[in-house]
């Protein structure tokens, strides 16, 4: 009897030291030019963790390049250290896997969640990003595998078929990752947790400051406060004399900003009532001449500049009544960090400049996702006459 009791309380103590309020769940797409980016964070985060008594729990997937440990999978849990090379604890080791395949996440994460959860669960998706258009050899890629050429597509479905078969929504997602805070993308995976951070622009290299993050990190915090926390740190990371920009360099814009999911259903109801009410040719000059005024705020450059930022577009729009949809994406775009620029970024959406790119686009991508039931299409179809 006295050994069951002694079993039953050294469990308890475990779950009692080891157990978190967060969890922090990352998969590094890093079988890339970003590897050493991909070293350097985790460094900071067990830095971080070595900085603070406040400690989530933070498990790793990271795909590393040939030249790194023979290219090698590796499963992590990070452990606080001040050290200058990686000291995380190595839960599995796999020979070279396809990070830039959706399997290979799935895999990740159905293993990952159960062992690992918390109360709150965060999940950073880590890697290269070329938005919600999928052209040959280049798809939206959180998670760019050098090696076998290959990126998560998001209008290919691939994306969002993870998250459905996951079958778990996380407190917050983080797209690290450049052109990732798109409303095509972020249509695709809105309900599978509550905020999301991301860009709708290219995301610096250095990505969030992980050291400073988890320096003030407070087990206690909710959602919306630790979003609060991501944003202020990343702020003052690339601000003149932050850890990112110490030398007062500005000419680099960057932004990240964070959307709550809870208001996705409205905004998409809103984009199609514009769409319906707007859809008509006597507009077609009226919005033509607001997409090609002087420092519009677009996106995407590779491909023609086919995105436009949301709230710029409508905001713009004078002479008609679209309250309704300025006041939808300001309560979905809660947070907004933009340096570098004259005016604050929030979320792209498909405007190209050109009626080719549009076709092209429409017909062989954008049908397919799940913001096309928005309408959004039929309006651009008569605006571009």
């Amino acid at each position: 009897m006295q050994k069951i009791f002694l079993t039953l309380f050294i469990t308890f103590l475990n779950i009692f030291l080891y157990s978190a309020e967060w969890s922090i769940f990352v998969y590094m797409a890093a079988d890339n030019g970003l590897h050493s980016y991909a070293i350097s964070d985790l460094i900071e985060m067990q830095k971080g963790l070595y900085s603070s008594v406040n400690q989530p729990n933070i498990i790793v997937f990271i795909d590393h390049i040939s030249s790194y440990k023979n290219g090698n999978v590796e499963y992590l849990q990070i452990k606080p250290s001040n050290s200058d090379i990686v000291a995380a604890k190595v839960l599995k080791t796999y020979p070279d896997m396809d990070s830039g395949s959706g399997e290979t996440l799935l895999y990740f994460l159905n293993w990952a969640y159960p062992k690992y959860k918390s109360e709150k669960n965060l999940l950073l998706l880590w890697s290269h990003g070329d938005g919600w258009i999928d052209f040959p050899n280049s798809i939206f890629g959180i998670g760019h595998d050098a090696s076998s050429g290959s990126m998560i597509g998001v209008s290919t479905g691939e994306l969002r078929s993870v998250f459905t078969r996951h079958k778990k929504k996380y407190d917050i997602i983080i797209l690290d990752a450049c052109y990732a805070g798109s409303l095509e993308i972020l249509s695709e995976i809105q309900e599978f947790g509550d905020f999301i951070l991301a860009t709708p622009e290219e995301f610096p290299s250095i990505g969030y400051p992980w050291t400073e993050i988890l320096m003030s990190w407070e087990p206690t915090q909710t959602s919306i406060e630790t979003t609060e926390l991501f944003a202020s740190k990343f702020r003052q990371a690339y601000s003149v004399g932050g850890v990112y920009n110490e030398f007062g360099i500005t000419d680099k814009r960057v932004s990240v900003c964070v959307y709550s999911l809870s208001k996705y259903q409205n905004l998409f109801e809103q984009i199609k009532v514009f769409s319906n009410q707007y859809a008509d040719p006597k507009y077609s000059q009226y919005f033509t001449a607001i997409r090609n005024m002087t420092g519009v705020l677009e996106y995407n450059a590779p491909y023609g500049w086919i995105d436009l930022d949301l709230l710029f577009f409508v905001n713009k729009i004078t002479e008609l009544d679209v309250q309704d949809l300025v006041s939808a994406t300001e309560d979905f775009v809660i947070n907004r960090v933009t340096l570098g620029a004259a005016i604050e970024q929030s979320i792209s959406i498909f405007y190209p400049r050109y009626l080719e790119a549009f076709v092209a686009s429409y017909e062989n991508y954008w049908h397919s996702l799940q913001l096309q039931n928005s309408g959004w299409a039929r309006f651009l179809n008569y605006v571009y006459g």
